[in-house]
């Protein structure tokens, strides 16, 4: 029997990268490393939720310089917002950069993904502003 096979890329260094999905995951990102990106949209998607294999609406990102789309979290809202602002419409053509880190998702310390870059120093910033307000 004669079998149709190839060898796996020297691209896939996770086990999950051989799943079929449509969103980026930290697996997709080598350790140690960053993925610089421009924002392409933000669109409200309904995706399953693999937990409860229920379809839920997520905030996703499309991003040039990425294969996949990203839902994005809570957390990683909040960081892109501290450099561009709260009007997720004008995050379309801002650069960010994502890496792989951990996290803790119910007690659980899990991997996953994070926009990086001059966040804190914006907030900071801002709080000292406001420190400076109150003297």
């Amino acid at each position: 029997m004669e079998r149709n096979q190839k060898q796996l890329p020297d691209s896939i260094t996770h086990y999950a990268q051989l799943k079929n999905s449509d969103y980026i995951g930290h697996w997709d990102i080598p350790e140690g490393s960053v993925l610089k990106v421009t924002i392409e949209d933000i669109m409200l998607e309904e995706v399953r939720n693999p937990a409860t294999n229920k379809k839920e609406w997520k905030t996703t990102m499309g991003m040039k310089g990425a294969k996949k789309r990203m839902i994005l979290n809570n957390t990683n809202m909040a960081l892109i917002a501290s450099w561009h602002g709260d009007n997720p419409k004008k995050w379309i053509g801002k650069e960010i950069t994502l890496t792989r880190t951990i996290t803790k998702l119910k007690g659980e310390t899990v991997e996953c993904i994070r926009v990086i870059g001059n966040a804190k120093k914006k907030v900071q910033d801002q709080s000292s502003a406001a420190q400076a307000a109150a003297e």
